[in-house]
């Protein structure tokens, strides 16, 4: 198991995971300080240990963040090279402790204590000039940094400078254009060295130029050249607050609930953010003489969704990239923009979502982001996520779609079944949608007539019971429903003898639940469709993988209870399942394994809620969650986005429960939604009846697994994208319009249709 916990966010001992004298690997580096000694070796370990890169790569990729920071700060670094030479030498100071961190002698010990006091000092790889070229602001700040405790802290950025510093760049720009003409046979031009800086992205660098300046026999062509030094504004960028840091004291979450329903109108009628809220509520805790760390204060959080769809432009008739962004909370779900993209990049997409939340003023009130697990929102670095929550500077919650991780799953054993699809649509679909109508479809065969499928099913009895009460349960897609009914005609468990097939719609890979669909109809009517040897084995094989392993996942995927084990269980299935077909075993199982997002530690308090664990497996849960939250070591708030695993690690955990992956940065789940915990010290058989309980599973309950509600919303820029209007801000509009409706009007029959309209309700 130790390979298994060094790779992965989930901890069963807290010793493992410390490296010696550094405390717990990072895999970001955060706060509003120039980063210490400490950060930077943290980070350095988390890509040395976890992402596997050689010390070299590592510590380069550590350096690239470590300058995002004094990027910020406006403050001139070394170069790149010199950097990571400097963060190889502190590497190898610790090296050299490390080999003899056995040793118990004094000499040992000095080495040590004289370590362990720089560790939270700067990481200095400012440039030699950095003083300099710096204002006096930025100086000041970074001779504080210099100071043991680094105080000062780094704060926003203030607009009017940027302006004024924009004008300063486009005069300088100017006068360097003029200076070109006043050349003559009596003068030169001489250069000089430029300094300034520049906003970027909302980062600011420090731009070396050339200045030319003129130097001739003519007083009246230097009369038109101002002086530099005159025309440059002051510009100050950076609040700084200095002082000596105060200790904290360690955080206490509040039991006593105080924010009704009441109370969320009236501070929503007064226009009151959450944060101004909070204070608010704090502040008339106390002057009642209460403490108000015994109240809930902090405002319940959303959900933001988003997907990106390509779509052609209605004014240069190009494709063009768009992306839907709503929010979610519990059940109500807003349509806040589908913006145009510059490119599909993940730094674009996170800057568009930032800017869509900000025009809604709902930057405050997100707490949980949920996305398709693509490489351009799921990168370490250039991740539309990651780059998303340093807009926000804050950590969210990743709800990664679970239907696009199965779907990835179902694919990967659909191509070990029947070879890779190179193209974007399969062949083999294509002709049987073309052949549709001149199949017999009342001569179709059940999959279970083929003795081969009858032998290898696992629990028929058991899964056909599910499927019979989902056929009774109201799916948001009618492609839910058609896939249970294939699958109970696939088992011959069909409760109608009226068996009628729908025809075949989209094939595309993007198209969710397609290859099990067609799949499992074309062995349905593999006496009508012809098919090769191979083909008919490999739709034997890939529709036993989606009745034993696919369909059950599939329709409890949007469950957010149930994701984290359901996940664990799916792992040990997949693992297991080669002793029916070990390829489609090995290749899922190598896809899945990329994709454990619930298993980290915030996840998989989840399992708090699933009714179906046991109340043993809750018991051990809520055991190791007390005893974290009363450790009184300082904690790492970082949580991995999800756990690493190789594939030579998997047999490692298919002993394990979900109780396996709660480690203290499971804590932070409760801290980001208030739950009242104190249920964890009475008995799990009592919680059904615990109010408190009830509460807690009805916030995870509304959480949002699926991204179904992006995709809802890129369906409608998808209808909607040439119709009625083709003016952006008016298209934005029609699309609130619409959505609006859809809400209020969700059916067409005559009840729904004869609902008032909001405005209708107000008049009577």
């Amino acid at each position: 198991m130790a390979s298994f916990l060094s790779t992965s966010a989930p901890r069963s001992s807290r010793q493992k995971d410390k490296i010696y004298l550094i405390g717990f690997v990072t895999h970001q580096i955060t706060g509003g300080k120039l980063p210490s000694n400490r950060q930077v070796l943290r980070s350095l370990f988390y890509n040395i240990r976890q992402v596997k890169l050689n010390i070299k790569d590592a510590a380069r990729l550590t350096i690239k963040k470590v300058f995002i920071f004094w990027e910020k700060a406006r403050i001139q670094t070394k170069h790149l090279k010199d950097s990571v030479a400097k963060l190889e030498k502190l590497h190898e100071e610790w090296r050299k402790l490390q080999k003899n961190s056995n040793r118990t002698g004094p000499a040992q010990t000095e080495k040590e204590k004289l370590f362990k006091a720089i560790l939270d000092d700067l990481f200095d790889i400012a440039h030699q000039d950095a003083l300099q070229t710096a204002t006096e602001e930025d100086k000041l700040f970074l001779l504080k940094q210099r100071e043991k405790g680094r105080p000062g802290v780094m704060g926003g950025v203030d607009l009017q400078c940027v302006k004024a510093e924009e004008r300063w760049q486009k005069r300088n720009a100017s006068e360097m254009a003029r200076l070109t003409k006043f050349r003559t046979s009596s003068g030169e031009l001489i250069k000089s060295r430029l300094l300034f800086l520049f906003n970027y992205n909302d980062v600011f660098y420090i731009l070396e130029l050339e200045e030319l300046k003129y130097l001739g026999s003519s007083t009246s062509d230097e009369d038109e050249i101002e002086d530099n030094d005159q025309r440059t504004e002051k510009v100050d960028m950076v609040t700084l607050n200095y002082g000596p840091e105060k200790k904290m004291k360690k955080y206490t979450r509040g039991t006593e609930e105080i924010v009704n329903e009441k109370l969320f109108l009236i501070l929503d009628r007064c226009a009151i953010s959450d944060r101004d809220a909070a204070r608010i509520i704090s502040a008339t805790i106390e002057s009642l003489g209460h403490d108000s760390q015994q109240y809930i204060v902090k405002l319940e959080g959303a959900v933001v969704h988003w997907g990106g769809k390509l779509l052609p432009d209605m004014l240069n008739k190009e494709n063009v990239e768009r992306v839907a962004v709503l929010i979610s909370c519990g059940e109500e779900e807003q349509l806040i923009g589908v913006p145009l993209l510059e490119n599909g990049a993940g730094s674009t997409i996170a800057k568009s979502v930032y800017s869509e939340l900000g025009k809604w003023g709902a930057l405050d009130k997100i707490q949980a982001m949920s996305f398709d697990t693509t490489a351009v929102n799921t990168g370490r670095i250039k991740g539309a996520c990651v780059l998303l929550e340093q807009l926000m500077e804050k950590k969210l919650l990743y709800l990664s779609c679970r239907h696009h991780i199965l779907e990835v799953v179902l694919r990967s054993g659909f191509d070990a079944a029947l070879g890779k699809t190179t193209g974007p649509q399969s062949d083999i679909f294509k002709k049987f949608k073309t052949e549709w109508n001149s199949i017999d479809k009342k001569k179709f065969k059940s999959g279970v007539k083929d003795k081969s499928v009858a032998s290898k099913l696992i629990n028929p009895d058991q899964i056909s019971s599910y499927l019979l009460k989902q056929l009774t349960v109201h799916h948001s897609r009618s492609d839910y429903k058609e896939l249970i009914s294939l699958c109970l005609i696939f088992l011959e468990r069909f409760p109608s003898e009226n068996i009628v097939f729908a025809a075949p719609g989209a094939f595309h890979h993007a198209r969710w639940m397609a290859k099990a669909i067609y799949s499992l109809k074309i062995y349905l009517l593999r006496e009508q469709f012809q098919l090769t040897n191979f083909e008919k084995q490999g739709f034997h094989d890939i529709c036993l993988f989606i009745i034993n392993i696919y369909v059950k996942v599939w329709l409890d995927a949007p469950k957010p209870a149930l994701a984290p084990n359901q996940d664990l269980q799916l792992l040990k299935s997949l693992v297991n399942y080669n002793k029916v077909n070990k390829f489609i075993s090995d290749k899922s199982v190598s896809k899945f394994i990329n994709h454990l997002w619930y298993l980290n530690p915030e996840q998989a308090v989840f399992s708090l809620f699933d009714d179906s664990l046991s109340n043993c497996v809750k018991k051990r849960m809520a055991s190791k969650l007390i005893s974290q939250a009363n450790e009184d070591e300082e904690l790492d708030d970082y949580c991995d986005m999800k756990p690493l695993i190789k594939l030579n690690e998997v047999s490692e955990i298919l002993d394990k429960n979900v109780d396996h992956f709660i480690s203290s940065q499971s804590i932070n789940f409760s801290k980001r939604y208030n739950i009242n915990d104190q249920f964890l010290h009475t008995n799990p058989e009592l919680w059904s009846n615990n109010e408190k309980y009830l509460k807690s599973k009805k916030i995870v309950d509304g959480l949002k697994v699926t991204n179904d509600t992006a995709e809802r919303g890129v369906k409608l820029i998808t209808d909607y994208n040439s119709c009625i209007t083709k003016v952006e801000e008016q298209k934005q509009y029609l699309l609130q319009v619409i959505a609006e409706c859809r809400t209020k009007f969700p059916g067409c029959s005559k009840a729904s249709l004869s609902e008032p309209l909001p405005f209708e309700q107000t008049m009577s």
